[in-house]
């Protein structure tokens, strides 16, 4: 009898634990006809060992447990605050095991040919470790990074492997024994788009600017973290740098903003709970002024520089926090101030009434269909942000309304 992976997509998180698992290689990930990557097995290869049926952490449900302690946190070295989306805790601890031997695996977003291309790699030294600093709100390919990070571990190497919590609940589900030399850091996850329709969101932006983009970055401090994501991306010529103050005046950020163009599964997540899988978890610390309203910028924890929340699930990861906190601007805190700024520690994504359009477009009529679509239902919104990115704070209320009322008498 054929090996059943799953009945439904939604039982599929793409992690690849099952690929990695197969002793004959039958199992290759592939590209559903909207762009999601999803096992297939090769039955001429296939012996039905079931090795693959063990190994699947988003159907097994690993164990979790719930934070024994959270804090904000930021880094006081400078530069890696400056080069890292939310407080650089993730850095501090990466560079903690690379500087004594051992071994980092993260998600990277590198061009390859031209084309992007969001893939969990392998490190060894400080200097590559840029390569895992920024958000990635994309599905990145695990390839054979589960079976590289056995290896070390086995051979007794020190090994930092982050990811998304089912990613985290692959690889642990993969291992099959607890390992003291691995720490796991999980990232508070929203939901994932997948790789293809970025790459396609890419060629229409190429196509608008009429030339290759050579760097993407999702969010960025040139002008300070603020609470919008600010993108920018780099043409070819003269490394110029085009700034966008707001996502939602990209099609891809908005609808990615909006919880539009997830997996299937992220709408049930089963890891977007109060119990957490890997041994530390990091996100951004969403509203902490507001949660702390007399902390000083002078502590070092300031929003507009970047203040991470972290929740410690083990003893593993109190430990590895607690060589690291020498380099931390650091406060505690409890789970519901982080929680009530961070939906996905209490629930999954909201499923929008607007997925299966957008994704119909794609499948259909592919991503400029998509980009169209976008640039009519939201005209009157773009047309706010760009504007409002534009004029001086002063001015911005008085603008609103006027905006308003063009908008009023235009219908």
């Amino acid at each position: 009898m054929a090996i059943v992976l799953f009945e439904d997509q939604r039982q599929c998180c793409g992690c690849g634990a099952c690929q990695n698992a197969c002793p004959r290689d039958a199992i290759t990930m592939k590209a559903d006809e909207r762009g999601f990557v999803y096992p297939q097995i090769n039955s001429d290869l296939c012996v039905e060992c079931k090795a693959c049926l063990k190994v699947c952490g988003y159907q097994t449900n690993p164990p979790k447990a719930e934070p024994r302690a959270c804090y904000a946190a930021a880094a006081k070295d400078a530069e890696i605050l400056q080069n890292s989306s939310s407080g650089g805790i993730f850095s501090v601890l990466a560079a903690k095991i690379l500087n004594h031997g051992g071994v980092v695996y993260g998600a990277a977003l590198q061009w390859v040919q031209d084309k992007a291309a969001t893939k969990h790699m392998r490190i060894e030294t400080l200097g590559d470790l840029s390569a895992f600093q920024g958000s990635k709100y994309v599905q990145s390919e695990i390839g054979a990074a589960y079976q590289q990070c056995k290896r070390d571990l086995q051979i007794g190497k020190e090994v930092l492997f982050s990811g998304t919590p089912c990613q985290i609940a692959g690889l642990l589900a993969y291992l099959g024994q607890p390992f003291e030399r691995l720490l796991t850091v999980e990232v508070i996850c929203h939901g994932v788009p997948n790789a293809q329709m970025f790459q396609d969101f890419l060629n229409v932006l190429e196509a608008r600017e009429k030339k290759k983009i050579a760097d993407f970055r999702f969010r960025h401090k040139k002008k300070g973290q603020g609470t919008d994501v600010r993108i920018t991306y780099r043409l070819p010529d003269g490394n110029v740098r085009y700034v966008v103050n707001n996502g939602h005046l990209f099609s891809y950020m908005h609808y990615f903003l909006n919880a539009s163009i997830y997996r299937s599964n992220c709408y049930s997540c089963p890891f977007a709970t109060k119990e957490r899988v890997a041994d530390i978890t990091l996100g951004d610390f969403w509203g902490f002024h507001e949660e702390y309203p007399l902390v000083p910028s002078e502590s070092g924890l300031d929003n507009s520089r970047g203040v991470s929340c972290v929740l410690v699930n083990s003893s593993k990861g109190q430990t590895a926090f607690e060589k690291c906190r020498v380099q931390m601007f650091v406060l505690d805190t409890q789970f519901e101030r982080i929680a009530c700024h961070n939906e996905q520690l209490n629930k999954p994504s909201h499923y929008n009434q607007e997925y299966e359009t957008i994704l119909g477009l794609y499948q259909e009529k592919g991503y400029l269909a998509v980009e169209n679509y976008y640039r009519k239902q939201y005209f009157w919104k773009r047309f706010r942000l760009v504007i409002l990115s534009i004029v001086p704070k002063s001015g911005k209320r008085t603008l609103q309304r006027i905006i308003g009322l063009v908008r009023k008498a235009a219908k």
